[in-house]
């Protein structure tokens, strides 16, 4: 009696063991598919400055790439600098994303308008705005929500 209680704890043991790498292997599988469920894409432009200090501007926008018609970014950047380059999404079209910058801010201020354009409405969109050092050294940050057809204002001091 004794000898059958070890053996069906074992079985037990090993079919817990069984069912929980099937999960975790179906879960691992099919990890990469949530994306399916949750369409979405995201808009990336990056903006190199005189002063050595680099913007990350990127919108998250709730459908596909193929539904999203336009995205325009407005920069106001503190007056004297200048922008060097510009890095758009490598993955988009050029003709989506457009960068319009002003350098008309006091010192040391940043501001930021997303407008996203899509095919369909009130779409989510999260817009986000990264200043980094020359040395890559997040030095400020800000992130705002809307939905596409309004712009998205963002602004910090730094």
């Amino acid at each position: 009696m004794k000898l059958s209680l070890v053996y069906s704890a074992r079985a037990a043991l090993s079919r817990g063991l069984r069912t929980l790498l099937l999960v975790a292997f179906v879960f691992l599988l099919l990890g990469d598919k949530a994306y399916a469920v949750n369409p979405g894409c995201r808009s990336d432009p990056t903006v190199l400055l005189s002063n050595g200090t680099t913007l990350d501007l990127s919108a998250d926008i709730a459908v596909p790439i193929w539904n999203v018609q336009r995205v325009d970014y407005t920069l106001h950047i503190p007056a004297g600098l200048a922008v060097v380059a510009t890095v758009f999404t490598p993955s988009w079209p050029t003709t989506i994303e457009h960068l319009t910058v002003y350098a008309d801010n006091p010192p040391s201020r940043y501001s930021t308008s997303t407008l996203v354009q899509t095919e369909s409405h009130s779409v989510a969109v999260s817009a986000n705005l990264v200043l980094l050092s020359p040395l890559s050294l997040v030095l400020a940050a800000d992130s705002a929500g809307g939905y596409d057809g309004q712009p998205i204002y963002m602004s910090f001091q730094h």
